[in-house]
């Protein structure tokens, strides 16, 4: 959720005397479902082809790339973002600042089309959306995405269990895949709902919650009443939600609340403590507590930033 997104660690580099090529110099790390590569380029290259025959997750940990995809202008690719690429999509890469002294690392995640359909019924059978005819799925629309703090840190973990050695790595490799395979799909259904005039608020429950949220942000908002809005009991809501974004309503409302004070903070005319009551907030500690924790900065400081 932090601007530029979560930035998984990087993997220690090759040393210079086994890089195999300066260029997209690639380690696999293969386990049941799925394959780990991790890519290091250490000079300048552009339009370096690259391809793969299953789905491919791919996620940025050190440098820039500039990717060009489904035949498109190509877009800035960098540290805290990630990639959806479908099966067969050809992947072509410019290295703009790569050297020895400042080398690029990326992962390409290959996962199996048939565990990534058998992850995606299990989620709609036993998870199903609020809305009728809605499923869980990958869309590749939205496909270059910026990691929040579950996206990386399944990332991360992800690589951390590819590089044991231990009888049961497949299955928490596994586990680990089925969660972040879930976190993409919320994230991007997130993403849709959210958007600024999007056309799931007049029809879709939860998106009509979260605008109403949004437009309501300075005043006291109960969860009572959102359940009211969605005409669903609280604990029912409550459960839609979360499935539905990721987040409880409780952390939605704190979210949205830091996001509208840090576009706020930006005029230097307002105070800490004016923007803490603008955004609904009714003491200034807390505010200042959650505002750290979700940016990583005192309010303060990302004023000063």
């Amino acid at each position: 959720m932090a601007q530029h997104g979560f930035i998984p660690p990087a993997l220690p580099f090759s040393c210079e005397a086994s890089l195999q090529q300066l260029v997209e110099h690639r380690r696999a790390l293969t386990m049941d479902t799925m394959e780990l590569n991790v890519y290091e380029t250490h000079r300048r290259a552009e339009r370096v082809p690259l391809r793969f025959n299953d789905l491919t997750i791919t996620s940025m940990l050190k440098g820039k790339k500039v990717m060009h995809l489904f035949g498109k202008e190509g877009f800035d690719y960098l540290p805290g973002e990630s990639v959806i690429v479908p099966p067969g999509e050809l992947m072509e890469i410019d290295f703009p600042e790569a050297s020895v002294q400042n080398p690029s690392q990326c992962i390409a995640l290959v996962i199996s089309t048939e565990r990534v359909r058998h992850i995606i019924d299990l989620l709609n059978e036993r998870f199903p959306k609020s809305e009728e005819g809605d499923c869980w799925q990958l869309s590749m629309q939205d496909y270059h995405l910026t990691n929040n703090r579950p996206i990386a840190e399944n990332i991360s973990k992800l690589m951390q269990v590819a590089t044991e050695n231990h009888s049961v790595k497949d299955l928490l490799a596994n586990l680990t895949l089925e969660e972040l395979l879930i976190r993409l799909m919320q994230t991007q259904a997130r993403r849709l709902l959210l958007m600024p005039c999007s056309p799931k608020t007049t029809n879709h429950r939860m998106a009509f919650v979260a605008d109403y949220i949004r437009r309501h942000l300075h005043e006291v908002i109960s969860i009572d009443k959102l359940a009211d809005i969605a005409c669903m009991s609280r604990a029912a809501f409550f459960r839609a939600f979360k499935r539905e974004f990721g987040f409880t309503p409780v952390e939605f409302i704190q979210h949205e609340r830091i996001e509208l004070a840090k576009r706020l903070l930006a005029d230097r005319r307002r105070s800490v403590t004016e923007v803490c009551y603008q955004v609904g907030f009714r003491s200034l500690n807390f505010f200042i507590n959650v505002f750290k924790r979700l940016t990583g900065k005192s309010p303060g400081e990302y004023k000063s930033s």
